[in-house]
């Protein structure tokens, strides 16, 4: 079954990385965005399956997305994967609070972003 990913991250080459991970994941729809506003604009068009979310964009950041797609009942219990720097606790515990559903601090091995997409969609039976 198709699914529709979205992936959130402003550094292309980083795009392009998460894209080919979740292209070996399964048959699936990417579409990319290189900050929030771009993300939001993408959810008036699409229903997404997943999100994969950089937290340090500019305009609007990964954490302010995760936010507000969260308030939206559509969208409470789809799967997101933040992908970051910022490797603090305190960092982690934020994105967890904010809504996210896992977490990789860079640099991604794109086996690792395969992994947690697969056990993301086994732990919410996607």
């Amino acid at each position: 079954m198709l699914k529709k990913f979205l992936v959130l991250e402003d550094s292309p080459t980083m795009r392009r990385v998460v894209s080919k991970a979740v292209q070996r994941y399964e048959e699936s729809e990417i579409f990319e965005a290189a900050d929030g506003y771009e993300g939001i604009e993408l959810l008036s068009k699409h229903k997404f399956d997943f999100f994969v979310v950089d937290w340090l964009m500019p305009n609007m950041d990964g954490l302010t997305f995760v936010k507000k797609i969260r308030s939206l009942e559509s969208y409470k219990n789809t799967p997101i994967l933040m992908i970051t720097t910022k490797s603090s606790k305190a960092d982690i515990v934020e994105a967890i609070s904010a809504g996210i559903d896992d977490y990789i601090v860079k640099p991604l091995v794109p086996l690792t972003v395969e992994q947690k997409i697969i056990n993301l969609f086994e732990r919410k039976s996607i």
